[in-house]
């Protein structure tokens, strides 16, 4: 669980590391700090808020397998969303 717990949060500072990237590729400099501002605070809030909500389900003997599978599912999901977009962002051939 400790393993998947590190690959799952090292998961979400690349996507983190990523989405930094882009933004700072196609936001225009006079906008860039703000955007970028509320961009980070979004992702801690999501991250703590994620945090807290496992926390309050997991049992005092620490093992719920059901949050990596869902942990998983998301991160999937995220990753078949963000192929989707790119696809319909690049011209055809």
């Amino acid at each position: 669980m400790v393993l998947c717990g590190f690959f799952l949060g090292a998961a979400g500072q690349v996507v983190k590391l990523c989405a930094d990237t882009a933004m700072q590729i196609d936001v225009d400099d006079a906008l860039r700090g703000h955007v970028f501002t509320v961009q980070d605070a979004l992702f801690w809030v999501a991250f703590i808020v994620a945090i807290t909500l496992a926390a309050t389900v997991i049992p005092a003997d620490g093992r719920e397998p059901a949050l990596v599978v869902a942990g998983s599912v998301v991160y999937l999901a995220g990753l078949a969303v963000h192929a989707s977009v790119g696809r319909r962002g690049q011209p055809p051939g």
